[in-house]
């Protein structure tokens, strides 16, 4: 699944194993996707933890890529909620201490209310210290492909199990429209059918008086 939040959070995606669309999401996440500015990181992870199955068993797993720059003060709260069901997460730290701008994708970067360029800090010290409470390794995500590396060697940790999918269909019966012209055909068909054939003349089906002649 994919949650997007700044200065607040919401879904992108549920939890799925549609990982074309997760992809196609992750691809298209852009910093101007979301118009309120900051940092709610016990929001987040707040939000990932009322997505996440209640089983106990399943195991769970939030990597949160952010500059860790907090601005709700909640986030101990929520980790202590995320850790009482069992979640796992992870911290990518974006940025750097000394802090740059936000690249917006097209050239320009992301600016405040009065037109003033944003400039974000990586705060490791309190990534460090999510990914120590929740059980979660911190990763400063300088080199994107060796961050995957680590990343996924943590996540490797986790129990694999089966998973399944259920899909739902809904139909609509139509039958109806090519049943009820039939029937008439084939009645129609039966009061012709004893005027064609002659031996069939003895046998008045619909029991339709006529006047032969002939």
């Amino acid at each position: 699944g994919l949650i997007y939040f700044a200065g607040e959070a919401y879904i992108q995606l549920p939890i799925t194993s549609d990982f074309v669309s997760a992809k196609m999401f992750l691809q298209s996440a852009d910093p101007s996707l979301i118009a309120a500015q900051g940092t709610v990181i016990g929001e987040a992870i707040k939000l990932a933890t009322r997505g996440f199955s209640s089983d106990k068993e399943v195991k769970k797993a939030l990597v949160l890529i952010t500059d860790a720059e907090n601005l709700d003060g909640d986030v101990e709260e929520a980790l202590q909620a995320a850790k009482e069901k069992g979640i796992l997460i992870s911290v990518l730290g974006v940025g750097t201490e000394e802090g740059a701008p936000i690249p917006m994708g097209n050239g320009e970067y992301l600016t405040d209310e009065e037109g003033k360029v944003v400039v974000t800090r990586l705060n490791q010290q309190l990534a460090k210290q999510i990914a120590e409470t929740a059980d979660g390794v911190y990763i400063h995500a300088q080199d994107v492909s060796g961050a995957v590396r680590l990343l996924k060697k943590s996540l490797d940790r986790l129990q694999k199990s089966d998973m399944s999918t259920t899909v739902y269909r809904s139909y609509a019966d139509v039958y109806y429209y090519f049943l009820i012209p039939a029937l008439l055909l084939l009645m129609i068909d039966l009061l012709m059918l004893d005027h064609k054939n002659r031996l069939l003349r003895r046998f008045n089906i619909f029991d339709i008086k006529r006047d032969d002649k002939k």
